[in-house]
């Protein structure tokens, strides 16, 4: 009993809180005094850094709290609230949605940073473009990026070689509804190759941590949507403690129509450990949804699967079961719509 009380007396007091299950706006409140005058100063300067700094905290006190493990088992949910409440306490507000098009002057093709590396060695700090972007030689290195991650098959022979890049492809397909047979066997592969990255990642962070360094990766596929979404989405919800629907609107918000594919989010939600969360397709108009591949799509006529097509995967029956909750009815009506259109142009040809 003596050295447990020794060993809690060594942990900060914000980890104790913790431990203690206080209320999140306690365990806030214990983090920011802390930091002592200069680091709250500091925090408030940049209040962005600061949350990121708490969550990698907690994250890191997996190996000493059996609190911060039970929390991480549980899909992170007291730090979720605990983030919310640094938030609250910083001013932090949600981030607006990104516009399709960006103001003058910015380049639509520059890499998003999406988690700083903090400045601390071993750190790993990520980025996220489209296959453009990650061909950008110019803006990768003046953003520090160290390392490219392709995760786009069609997209390997895309990037043009760099020398202060470290590059590696994990050869992943986007499929598209048409190839709905395609999709049991796609569901396992993607859930290979999602952990192929999560590995190489964690490698990359290795190696940075035993050389004294830091890194910064860009994670691309064909548009930034899909697949590199995919992706950082895992690895803000094994690493950084996030939960996966607040990553999954946290990446829409930064990209729009991300993370569209209703398939291969199945297999992400089975990665990060939640076969039993549902992620929302992208809001349409009028009540819709937009289902986005590469190159992207749109709401269009979808057949209804035959019983034997479907495949019977337990991953894969998770993505049939979210493709027949889409509204098929609106896409009919909307199909039928271009039909009439067409027929009118084609009337008004004849006229001419």
């Amino acid at each position: 009993m003596e050295g447990s009380d020794e060993a809690a007396g060594t942990q900060p007091r914000w980890l104790r809180c913790f431990e203690a299950a206080e209320p999140a706006e306690d365990i806030v409140r214990a983090w920011l005094l802390e930091l002592g005058p200069q680091g709250l100063a500091d925090a408030k300067l940049d209040p962005h850094a600061a949350r990121s700094a708490l969550r990698a905290a907690i994250v890191d006190a997996r190996e000493q709290s059996e609190a911060v493990r039970k929390d991480a088992a549980s899909g992170w949910k007291l730090t979720a609230t605990i983030i919310r409440a640094m938030d609250d306490a910083m001013g932090i507000g949600p981030l607006k949605p990104s516009a399709l098009f960006g103001p003058k002057g910015v380049d639509l093709h520059a890499p998003r940073q999406i988690v700083k590396a903090e400045g601390r060695t071993g750190t790993v700090g990520l980025f996220w473009s489209s296959v453009q972007g990650a061909a950008r030689v110019d803006l990768l290195l003046a953003n520090g990026i160290t390392h490219r991650l392709n995760v786009a098959a069609e997209c390997e022979r895309s990037l043009p070689e760099a020398a202060e890049l470290v590059t590696k492809t994990v050869p992943m397909k986007d499929l598209q509804h048409e190839q709905l047979g395609e999709e049991a066997e796609a569901a396992t592969v993607w859930v290979e190759q999602l952990r192929e990255c999560m590995e190489l990642l964690r490698g990359w962070k290795a190696s940075a941590a035993a050389s004294g360094t830091t890194i910064n990766v860009n994670v691309n596929c064909q548009m930034g949507k899909n697949r590199s979404g995919a992706v950082i989405a895992a690895w803000l919800c094994l690493e950084h403690g996030w939960e996966l629907i607040p990553a999954v609107e946290h990446l829409r918000q930064v990209s729009t129509l991300a993370l569209g594919n209703p398939h291969l989010n199945v297999a992400l939600a089975h990665v990060v450990g939640k076969d039993d969360v549902d992620i929302p397709l992208n809001p349409a108009d009028e009540g819709g949804s937009w289902v986005t591949f590469s190159p992207p799509g749109s709401p269009k006529q979808m057949r209804t699967p035959k019983e034997e097509d479907l495949p019977t995967d337990s991953l894969a029956d998770g993505a049939a079961r979210r493709l027949h909750e889409l509204n098929l009815g609106e896409r009919e009506e909307l199909a039928a719509e271009e039909e009439d259109g067409l027929a009118d142009l084609a009337d008004l040809l004849d006229e001419l």
